[in-house]
């Protein structure tokens, strides 16, 4: 009998224990997003003073950890009711126009930027003494080959 209550006792505590671990889960997996009343905590930009935004540069919305940002333009277009076949081509050129662009972007700015590193590195070698640089050689991770 004892043995029976015991066992009963252990069971019944785990599966609290499981369905306590289970309900503190769910607001983070596959809820609607106000399930967890995460919404009424955000401040929408229209609660917000107008010096908290950016007046004059666009549509901006304020979140409470990582201040204002903007938000996305190129979903938006893509959701525009009753393009035509026509407009939908021209967006999609000038979209691909522009992917080309920042492409052409990222790789000047990754070459400027191993430049400055280069520069950085040379000036603090001139600083280190000859001990001091042959230990920055050999604890430098090598780069990958390609």
């Amino acid at each position: 009998m004892k043995n029976t209550v015991k066992i009963t006792s252990m069971l019944l505590m785990l599966f609290l224990a499981g369905s306590l671990s289970l309900s503190a889960q769910r607001g983070m997996r596959g809820m609607g997003p106000d399930s967890t009343g995460m919404d009424r905590m955000r401040m929408e930009h229209r609660h917000m003073p107008r010096e908290m935004g950016r007046p004059g540069k666009g549509p901006c919305r304020e979140h409470p950890a990582r201040g204002v940002y903007r938000t996305p333009g190129i979903r938006l277009m893509e959701n525009i009711p009753d393009l035509t076949d026509k407009q939908r081509k021209d967006i999609a050129d000038l979209k691909g126009k522009q992917m080309a662009e920042m492409e052409k972007l990222r790789i000047d700015m990754q070459s400027k930027m191993k430049e400055l590193r280069e520069a950085h590195k040379a000036k603090v070698m001139s600083i280190l003494t000859d001990e001091q640089k042959k230990w920055v050689e050999e604890n430098t991770p090598k780069p990958l080959e390609k």
